[in-house]
């Protein structure tokens, strides 16, 4: 059996919620099946958008304003791999 892998990306967040005026900074990692040569504009907000849908499904209600700051390419490889210490 082959372990699945994928191209891992570090996304650094920043994010308004209606609850907090303040800015919060968060970072995610975000596993994906393809690796992104390019980044324009569009892939920047996809991964906004990828950033606020893990955000709110792990703590983080009603994101009112969100865009990456940074995305850093970590590399091809498994959760294993990913997650080993």
């Amino acid at each position: 059996m082959t372990t699945m892998k994928f191209h891992w990306y570090m996304v650094n967040l920043n994010f308004l919620q209606d609850s907090n005026p303040i800015p919060k900074n968060h970072v995610v990692f975000l596993p994906m099946e393809e690796k992104y040569e390019n980044m324009n504009a569009a892939m920047v907000k996809h991964f906004s958008m990828l950033g606020k849908d893990w955000l709110e499904n792990n703590g983080h209600p009603q994101i009112m304003d969100i865009f990456a700051t940074c995305i850093t390419y970590l590399g091809f490889m498994s959760n294993e791999e990913f997650y080993a210490e």
